[in-house]
């Protein structure tokens, strides 16, 4: 009995009143509905279980949806109040410090009707703690308590009605772009992301087009975007969110612009700006090398003799003079491949790399199967990770009878060089390496296509075919040249094939190769002609994946402008002093 008497005289803390109502909104009539509570008293209030109705119906008060923090609205706080499957919160620019009621039903009362009523709130007790009445309002406008009276005029959900602008003294229309980000300053590229929104201050639903720009310190368009081209929007609209991969260690200024098919008002808050920094890495003067993943395994994580592998390497150069980094794969430092190598060339920069090891065949079982140790040195560091081989690529390893059966002749095919990406249109070559370790020499015939299924893309299969000898005991080098004049960007094949002294068995090397869009990426820095010829001849090749690295990727119309201004400038200099010296020696 104490019990029930304690529940029976709960006391509300606190003054709850009905502040502002939108019973009329311009689309999805419940979905868009709402009500403002105020409290105006100097304690908090735990609405939960109280009752919100009209003279239809009465709806049970809940709280906690939508991110909400319960029921229990402090003192001079705001909260709105919905049906459970509500769109107001995308729909309306509600203050993120109300707090988010709904009653439990699919409409608040018997639903808010665009007439106008009158609407009452009980506490748990049945006890009447307000009633507001609300006449009829033009589609998108709410009723609001200005100065202990009722008017019609902008809503301002879980904000203050006081400075709002009441429907008479409405001008044309008023739309504001905002951009949502979290912070200015972060630690790396993967931390930035951000959003705009589109915002209606007052006015009718309109078409929007919003654009996004970022720009570096001096000007250079480094991103650009477009979430909205003439959408419509009715009370506001955000876009999706954006990740840029920006440089690190830079700033830059974010710019939202926003255009609306209304009569605006106030142009000033159609534009927004904000200046971001992107700090990068702080690693000091140590160098490091991380070799972060091995590509083109089998499912079982195990290579084969003879096969190339693609190796990820995470390297940050630090206050070191030394720029190469080598790779390679050796067992008891007996070296099974050729080695591969890329530069860094700037102190305290770090870079992401993707380079081929070529396996050696093992055509003659020199080496075993088993356990095998990819080293990358270099920057005064180093790292290393194993992996397993097993089995042999037999399509580098050709056999033939001559004479009786305990005599085989071997002829050595290996692809040294090819491109990962090629572009449609552009020649692109391969080079073929072939060693004869026989006393006899033979002849060889070798051609090469992109194929995806079983369509060639590179024409006629055997268009580029070349027959060369190759001497007893000797290598030759083939090069091998392809065009596609037309193919889809994406995934294709490299397929080379080799006949030796016209047998009718074909040996055949299968390479993945990617058709891009455009030109592709010369990703090396300056210095690297020397870095490629050195890699061709140790038969590796390199990916850069991103590098982060000072480099030109786009020139802007100001600087090329600049830089025929000074060479302008400097053939004028060099014309005035040949005029001088010639009147000198005059």
């Amino acid at each position: 009995m104490f019990w029930l008497l304690v529940i029976v005289l709960k006391v509300v803390s606190g003054e709850l009143i009905i502040n502002e109502v939108m019973a009329a909104p311009i689309s999805d009539e419940s979905l868009n509905e709402w009500v403002e509570l105020y409290n105006n008293g100097s304690e908090e209030v735990n609405v939960s279980e109280f009752i919100f109705g009209d003279a239809s119906g009465n709806d049970t008060i809940a709280g906690g949806l939508y991110g909400g923090e319960g029921t229990i609205i402090p003192a001079y706080g705001y909260a709105i109040l919905t049906d459970q499957s509500t769109r107001v919160y995308n729909n309306f620019n509600c203050s993120n410090y109300a707090i988010k009621l709904y009653v439990d039903d699919d409409s608040m009362g018997n639903g808010l009707k665009n007439t106008g009523e009158r609407l009452y709130l009980y506490d748990n007790n049945g006890v009447l703690l307000d009633s507001a009445e609300y006449n009829e309002t033009e589609k998108g406008n709410c009723f609001s308590l200005l100065n202990g009276s009722w008017s019609e005029a902008l809503c301002t959900a879980g904000y203050s009605n006081n400075g709002t602008i009441v429907y008479s003294d409405f001008v044309g229309c008023d739309w504001k772009i905002e951009i949502l980000i979290n912070k200015t300053v972060f630690d790396d590229k993967d931390d930035f992301d951000f959003k705009i929104r589109a915002s209606k201050i007052y006015g009718e639903s309109v078409n929007i087009t919003g654009k996004i720009r970022i720009d570096d310190m001096y000007g250079n368009i480094i991103k650009e975007y477009s979430p909205w081209t003439e959408e419509s929007a009715t009370y506001r609209k955000t876009s999706y969110e954006y990740s840029p991969s920006l440089v690190e260690g830079k700033a830059y200024i974010i710019t939202s612009n926003l255009e609306v098919n209304c009569d605006d008002e106030n142009l000033g808050n159609n534009i927004e700006q904000r200046i971001i920094t992107i700090k990068g890495n702080d690693y000091g003067n140590t160098s490091f090398i991380n070799i972060e993943d091995v590509y083109d395994l089998g499912t079982d994580d195990i290579a084969k003799f003879g096969q190339t592998i693609r190796v990820k390497i995470n390297a940050y150069k630090g206050d070191t003079a030394k720029e190469v980094v080598t790779l390679w794969l050796e067992d008891d430092e007996t070296k099974i491949s050729k080695q591969s190598k890329f530069n860094i060339y700037n102190k305290f920069t770090e870079s992401d790399v993707t380079i081929p090891i070529q396996i050696k065949p093992n055509c003659e079982g020199n080496y075993d199967e088993g356990r095998y140790t990819i080293k990358a040195e270099g920057l005064d560091a180093y790292a290393e990770k194993n992996i397993i081989l097993e089995g042999v690529d037999e399509d580098l390893c050709e056999t033939k009878l001559v004479g009786s059966t305990s005599s085989r002749s071997k002829i050595y095919y290996e692809l040294a060089d090819w491109p990962l990406e090629i572009e449609a249109g552009k020649e692109f070559e391969i080079k073929l390496n072939v060693e004869n370790p026989d006393d006899d020499a033979h002849e060889i015939e070798a051609w090469s296509y992109v194929y995806r299924g079983s369509k060639s893309y590179s024409g006629v299969r055997d268009s580029n075919s070349k027959n060369l000898v190759v001497k007893s005991e000797s290598s030759r080098e083939v090069i091998l040249k392809n065009i596609i004049d037309e193919a889809e960007p994406g995934d294709y094949n490299l397929m080379v094939k080799i006949v030796r002294d016209e047998q009718k068995t074909e040996s055949k090397i299968t390479k993945p190769i990617k058709v891009v869009v455009g030109e592709v990426e010369q990703v090396m820095e300056m210095g690297s002609s020397v870095e490629l010829k050195e890699n061709i001849e140790e038969g590796g090749s390199v990916v850069l994946e991103s590098v982060k690295q000072p480099r030109i990727v786009y020139e802007s119309s100001t600087e090329r402008a600049g830089n025929a201004v000074t060479g302008l400038l400097i053939v004028v200099l060099l014309g005035y002093s040949c005029v001088m010296s010639f009147w000198k020696v005059k």
